[in-house]
Formats: C-alpha cells, structure tokens, sequence
C-alpha cells in the first residue's frame, strides 16, 4: 500500500538553537546584560562560549528527493542521478519566519540504519557536518534544499523523483483539483519512534488552489495550496501526495507529489484566521486547513544555478571515465 511505502520518505530532522531571551526578559534586564544579546553580540559568540549556554532544540520532517539524470544512466531509466534533503527554511533556520532567525548551534539527521544480515534497522542520529543547505531565491518561499550523500544500501529510505511532481500545468488543465485525496507522512514529536522512526501518515483533501498570491509561513506574499488535512508541530517539511486520475472518465489512479507541509492556519479566539509553522504547537483551535509549498517550487529551488553546476560538473568527471 502506498501509505505503507510513505514511512519510508521521511526522515528527523533536529536543529540546535541558542536560547535567546524573550522581549519580556529583556525589557527586565539592566542595559549593561541586555547589550549581550543584540544581534552583533550574539554573532561574535565563541563556540567555547556557545558550549556552555542554554539550547532549544527543534524538530521537523525532511525528505529524499532525487533529480534523475540520463547522463549518468548505463541504460534509459535506470534512475541514477543527484539526492537531495528537502524540508522547510524555519526547519533549518528557526526563527525566520519572524524575521530574526536563531543562532543555530548544531543539526542532525535521523533516519532508520540498516544493520546486520536479517536487515533489521534502528534509528541513527547523524551530525549535519556539510550544513550546505541553499534557499529560494524568493524570500516568501518556505523550503530549504542540501545535497544528500546517504546510501539506501547502509539507510533504509525511499526517494521521491522529480518525474513524480505535480507541475503548473496539471493544476492549470485540472488534472489536479479541489477535492482531490491527499496524503503525507511526518514526525509525531510525542512518539518518534523508539527502536525505529516511525513517522505518522495523515489524509485527506485539496481545500484550494488560489490563483492568486496568499501570505506564507514567512509572512510574504507568494504561491500556496490549501488542504483540509490536520498538520502540528513536527509535521513541518512533510511530502504531500496527492491521488490522480489515469484518466477522470475511468477508476484508475496514481500519486503525484504535490507539495511540502509548512504551516497551518489556526483560529484565533476572535475567530479571524492566522498561518503559523508546523514545527511547534499553538494554543489556537486549528481549523483543519494545512497550508503547502507546491511541488513547482520544490523544482526550481533543486534546478538553482548552484546545484545545477554542481551536477554538470560531477556528469564531466563521470563522463571521462566513460572514455
């Protein structure tokens, strides 16, 4: 079953913050303590000094997306090509959805480890050492992209390619559409797992597709999809699939990727809506309706000129051996 085989797309993503004070705190500190905590002060902090501070850490789903490439391919569709580790920007850069991201301290990522002969896995938390992790180039946009070097020999993990994603055109000639099932697989940060990740899968369906621009997770106005799914924290960097028709006249179907959990709207107690990111809890009542990056931005953060020169020029290397 397909829900089965999404356990397996996602992975823990933890992210190590300094605790900064909070603006009550600070209003109560002397002006001498509070000059430790301005922007400039905190960036000139040590790593001996940072060691022996307070942390926050935060959690988040990721998954493995890999961008097929025939150069690489010893026959047409052998699916060789690049991975890549996809979550949400507030997943990698805590605080920036409110304009002031945190000083991140450390990262790791947790996925299930292969291990002896029978094939029985535990999860591994592994230290994000590389951290090259690459942006949009639109600032509204809430997704975050670095190379993934793991091996599904040593990981147990699948990977969702580039030929699965929904494009504009499919939503533009309807292929896509309100009502449609969706599913995603995320972390449930009450029971991660225990010997193993074990992530949590949720349904249900496409709410809207505005045509026009809505505020995202990063408080600018940019592309977005609606879907009454309930998300909560941990679920932020989720891969959302959505249930399409072969054809819309018969009853065969298949799943597309359709976008990236990054928030959910929530009602307030005046009942207006407001958007907030999924990789911690609120107290509002949540109306059910999880707010998603499109698939279509997910390509052209992967398709950016700095990781395309990266393939071009590992396809060189790869290709002079060839000769």
């Amino acid at each position: 079953p397909f829900a089965a085989q999404l356990k397996n797309v996602v992975v823990l993503i933890e992210t190590e913050c300094l605790h900064e004070p909070s603006p009550e705190e600070l209003e109560s500190m002397n002006p001498e303590e509070r000059t430790k905590w301005t922007p400039d002060a905190i960036s000139a902090l040590t790593p001996q000094q940072l060691a022996t501070m307070k942390k926050d850490q935060w959690l988040g789903t990721g998954f493995i997306v890999a961008v097929l490439d025939p150069r690489f391919d010893p026959k047409p569709g052998a699916g060789f090509g690049f991975n890549y580790l996809v979550t949400n920007r507030h997943v990698i850069q805590p605080g920036i959805e409110h304009g002031h991201p945190c000083r991140v301290t450390g990262r790791s990522i947790g996925a299930n480890h292969k291990e002896g002969p029978n094939g029985s896995v535990h999860v591994t938390m592994v230290p994000d050492v590389d951290g090259g992790w690459r942006y949009p180039q639109d600032n509204a946009v809430d997704l975050a992209a670095t190379n993934f070097t793991g091996s599904s020999v040593e990981w147990q993990f699948q990977r969702v390619t580039d030929s699965m994603f929904v494009s504009q055109e499919m939503l533009d000639d309807e292929k896509v559409a309100e009502g449609d099932p969706v599913m995603f697989a995320g972390l449930f940060i009450q029971y991660v797992g225990g010997s193993r990740l074990e992530p949590i899968v949720r349904s249900g369906k496409i709410a809207m597709l505005p045509k026009d621009q809505i505020i995202t997770t990063l408080g600018r106005p940019g592309r977005v999809i609606l879907a009454e799914v309930h998300s909560f924290g941990g679920n932020s960097g989720s891969p959302v699939f959505v249930e399409v028709p072969i054809d819309r006249r018969s009853l065969g179907f298949t799943y597309k990727f359709l976008g990236v959990v990054a928030g959910e709207v929530y009602e307030t107690s005046d009942l207006t809506l407001q958007t907030t990111t999924s990789y911690k809890g609120n107290l509002q009542a949540n109306s059910n309706i999880t707010m998603i990056v499109p698939a279509e931005e997910v390509k052209k953060l992967l398709f950016l000129p700095e990781f395309a020169i990266e393939r071009d020029k590992a396809a060189a290397e790869y290709l002079k051996t060839k000769k």
